[in-house]
């Protein structure tokens, strides 16, 4: 019964042991998406900026729309896909539901600080669409109005477009958006990599207490039946010698 109760603890263990891997994995995916995501846009409004390409800017719009819940998120998103879709203008997979990253983040249940982080740094990201928002309307002749509309018609001013992706500004905005992204990696790893520890040593204590519980009942186990054994064979001795001496 006790070598029952302690497998039973140990399968426990084991499931939440792959649990919490699993948990710390799709933490890193989600923390990874959203920096991807930033890289990504950073790409395309490059591109579009650089060739006056209207397909650049539908990517662009699609990849924010995705982050923000507004369009279905593809399946497998964490995997290569943009890379093929400015390839040959195909899907390489099917679309998922509509869900925000912001909201995948609150499903996977980040402390309260490391949630923070990653807000941080979607909350710059977004603050670097601006910039490149402008550029790409730069690129049509369009310009904020004041009141951040693009209503204004111009000339297109490629230039300005170019430094305003590629100037001092622009690379402090990007580092601002992936410092808090470190910062939440060095956090959520010291926590989950702590938890996965600590369930994997009670799987280690457990598994040799299981060990040690096996040898013990199968060296109770060969002494019982030894020790019956030559009960038997003594009961055995016995009766011959009674039956000797009721034949004399």
């Amino acid at each position: 019964m006790v070598l029952g109760v302690l497998v039973f603890y140990l399968n426990q263990n084991q499931n939440k042991l792959a649990e919490s891997r699993d948990a710390q994995y799709e933490s890193y995916q989600l923390a990874d998406q959203l920096r991807q995501s930033s890289d990504d846009l950073t790409r395309v409004a490059r591109n579009y900026v650089a060739t006056g390409n209207l397909e650049f800017e539908r990517e662009y719009w699609a990849i924010l729309d995705i982050r923000n819940g507004k369009i279905p998120r593809p399946l497998d998103y964490d995997n290569i896909y943009w890379d093929f879709v400015s390839a040959n203008g195909q899907k390489p997979r099917p679309d998922g539901e509509a869900i925000s990253l912001h909201d995948l983040m609150v499903k996977e249940g980040f402390t309260s600080a490391e949630f923070d982080k990653l807000a941080l740094a979607q909350k710059n990201s977004d603050g670097l669409v601006k910039a490149e928002t402008i550029a790409m309307n730069a690129m049509k002749g369009l310009f904020d109005d004041g009141n951040g509309n693009f209503t204004i018609k111009k000339d297109p001013d490629s230039k300005m477009a170019n430094d305003l992706m590629n100037n001092e500004a622009y690379f402090q905005t990007k580092a601002e958006i992936m410092k808090p992204i470190d910062d939440f990696y060095n956090m959520f790893e010291e926590r989950t990599s702590t938890q996965v520890a600590q369930y994997l040593q009670i799987s280690k204590n457990l598994f040799f207490i299981v060990i040690a519980m096996s040898i013990i009942i199968l060296i109770i186990s060969l002494f019982s039946f030894i020790v019956l054994r030559q009960q038997i064979d003594q009961r055995e001795t016995a009766k011959n010698k009674l039956d000797e001496l009721n034949k004399n």
